[in-house]
């Protein structure tokens, strides 16, 4: 069942991010291997794995645009009203979005 959450955010991921960039993505400050690998699978862009809220927020505040996967009660708490972000999709329990 997870898959038919995963794949599409993946493919999301995949359009919004441009060809050369990884994507951000973090989920509870947990290392889920299991669904970087099926983001992965579906054709998800490379990611960097972020395990450190600190760390997400710096990068989502900082200049630049990029493309995050995160997990849903995150965005709502701390990115959502937060940072400029473009809403880019939702599946399951995971958020894409793009900063500006």
């Amino acid at each position: 069942m997870q898959a038919a959450d995963i794949r599409p955010i993946a493919l999301a991921a995949k359009a919004a991010a441009p060809e050369s960039e990884r994507v951000i993505f973090y989920d509870a400050g947990q290392p889920r291997w299991d669904e970087m690998s099926q983001l992965q699978w579906y054709g998800s862009p490379p990611l960097t794995l972020l395990l450190n809220r600190d760390g997400l927020m710096a990068s989502v505040r900082a200049p630049g645009s990029r493309v995050y996967i995160v997990d849903a009660d995150v965005y709502h708490a701390s990115i959502e009203a937060e940072a400029p972000h473009r809403f880019v999709a939702r599946s399951g329990r995971l958020v894409c979005l793009r900063t500006r």
